[in-house]
């Protein structure tokens, strides 16, 4: 992997670097008391853009940490536009935006259709 990103660096002319934090708990309760400070930790680096899965607890920090940075998002488990992070999915405004997975409400429809397919 490193040797690609010297190549895109080549390539492009300007330095590509990835900084990563890992917010790791058991529960929502722990992972929300250390994600305000792994959040600010990234805002100091200054990045072009933050890249962002988890759990809810990891958007919100970065929403209230990243100013004007955009953040791209992968919501798992919450509903982005329910909790007001964007304002809909096709034009999410302000500076999130991403995916949101809705696993656990579409499954029951999708088995429910395979089964009456079988």
């Amino acid at each position: 992997m490193n040797s690609s990103i010297k190549r895109a660096r080549r390539v492009a002319r300007s330095p590509a670097e990835c900084e990563s934090r890992l917010a790791l708990s058991q529960s929502n309760k722990h992972a929300a008391l250390s994600c305000p400070a792994l959040a600010a930790e990234l805002v100091q680096l200054k990045p072009d853009v933050i890249v962002a899965g988890g759990s809810e607890p990891v958007i919100r920090a970065l929403q209230q940490a990243a100013g004007t940075i955009p953040i791209v998002m992968m919501a798992v488990d919450y509903d982005p536009i329910a909790r007001g992070y964007v304002a809909g999915l096709a034009r999410p405004g302000g500076n999130i935006t991403g995916v949101f997975l809705q696993q656990v409400e579409r499954s029951p429809k999708c088995l429910g259709g395979t089964e009456e397919q079988g």
